[in-house]
């Protein structure tokens, strides 16, 4: 079978620090979401047990100041990246 593609929502950008996140196209498999400062350096990870589609609402304001980070999702050698803005 076909492999739904994965696919990634991340709003509202520029967020105050609450953020939502819908995941499709997952694949019943492990996800990884990794957020990284404009540095490189890894801020926050969170793991995802498997399932196809998810939808979560972090809250990003108490561990993350303003400033420009970058979403990754990993997803069974699958990978999407989107910036994400902080404003207070």
């Amino acid at each position: 079978p076909l492999q739904k593609e994965l696919s990634m929502l991340a709003y509202p950008n520029p967020t105050t620090g609450v953020i939502n996140i819908e995941l499709e196209g997952l694949g019943n498999k492990t996800t990884i979401i990794r957020i990284h400062d404009l540095l490189g350096k890894m801020v926050k990870e969170i793991e995802i047990d498997p399932t196809t589609d998810i939808k979560l609402n972090l809250n990003l304001s108490d561990d993350l100041r303003n400033g420009m980070y970058y979403l990754h999702v990993h997803n069974d050698n699958r990978k999407l990246s989107k910036a994400i803005i902080i404003v207070n």
